[in-house]
């Protein structure tokens, strides 16, 4: 069983070799530290490089988050807002997601999530601002036309239409 057929095994409940020992990235403050140090070799501009540096140095399997090869943010995204300033320095904030978090300046952690900007689907629906996506035109494998045909505009013809 390779890698891939091993973790798919695992996430369908089915029968597998061993638990694949999996990471989710590195912080960049953390590879620029551990290049000054000596620890990395390899040169940080790629991270591939460094990525499979470590992977063979740590004994991981595979980066869990290089696996989804989608889109994974809002579109448009959201503008980055201060909402509320603490005194101690914690900003609330509203990141590119929608999503109400407390940050600090200079650290570089997973921010405390205490909101979001979407209560349910009306509001998401009420962010969007671009159209959906729509066809123009489907075609019928069989007969061979665009099934219903779209009018050309103007003409109340179908687009294709000869006489």
């Amino acid at each position: 069983m390779n890698i891939r057929e091993n973790t798919m095994a695992i996430l369908h409940y089915k029968p597998h070799d061993y638990f694949p020992v999996v990471h989710f990235g590195f912080w960049d403050e953390l590879l620029a530290q551990w290049k000054a140090e000596g620890r990395i070799e390899s040169d940080l501009s790629c991270y591939a490089d460094v990525q499979a540096e470590l992977e063979k140095k740590f004994g991981f399997d595979f980066e869990w988050i290089s696996l989804y090869r989608c889109a994974r943010s809002l579109r448009p995204a959201f503008p980055r807002k201060i909402l509320e300033t603490y005194p101690d320095g914690r900003k609330k904030v509203r990141n590119s997601s929608g999503l109400i978090e407390i940050v600090r300046d200079g650290t570089v952690s997973i921010p405390e999530t205490v909101g979001t900007s979407f209560a349910g689907r009306e509001s998401f629906a009420a962010y969007r601002r671009t159209p959906k996506l729509r066809f123009a035109r489907r075609f019928d494998r069989e007969t061979g036309f665009d099934h219903p045909p779209p009018r050309a505009v103007g003409s109340g013809k179908p687009y294709g239409h000869h006489p």
